[in-house]
């Protein structure tokens, strides 16, 4: 399986996050994946899990693989909550219409480091 250590910088304090691939479906019509992280500086420690398929509904099959997954991940399917357009998701009509009216407006980085990004962003807006 797949294992991950990744960082963010949100308002300046430093999150790193190790995560592994718990399961997934023969097809990757489906994976599970575990989460550990901390900030530090803020005295935070979290983790969790993530069900995740390609259209973001529940996948129909493998019901029991998938609670065996997120039991590995010390979670109980009545602590999921979701993320998709599906009914019996969290998300409204409402907000899924609302949300497909105005996308996020974000522009791709490329290929370059948050800090190139920064740096480039900042020579930008001096020179506006």
């Amino acid at each position: 399986p797949g294992l991950w250590t990744l960082t963010t910088l949100d308002n300046g304090i430093v999150s790193e996050e190790h995560w592994t691939t718990v399961d997934a479906a023969d097809d990757l019509s489906w994976a599970v994946f575990h989460y550990s992280g901390a900030a530090r500086k803020a005295g935070q420690s979290y983790q969790g899990a993530l069900l995740c398929s390609e259209d973001g509904l529940w996948p129909a099959g493998d019901a029991e693989r998938i609670e065996a997954a997120l039991a590995a991940c010390g979670l109980e399917l009545w602590e999921m909550y979701g993320h998709g357009p599906d009914a019996t998701q969290m998300w409204s009509d409402k907000y899924t219409r609302w949300k497909d009216n105005h996308p996020p407006p974000l522009e791709r980085i490329g290929d370059m480091t948050i800090t190139a990004w920064r740096k480039r962003e900042r020579e930008a807006a001096v020179s506006r």
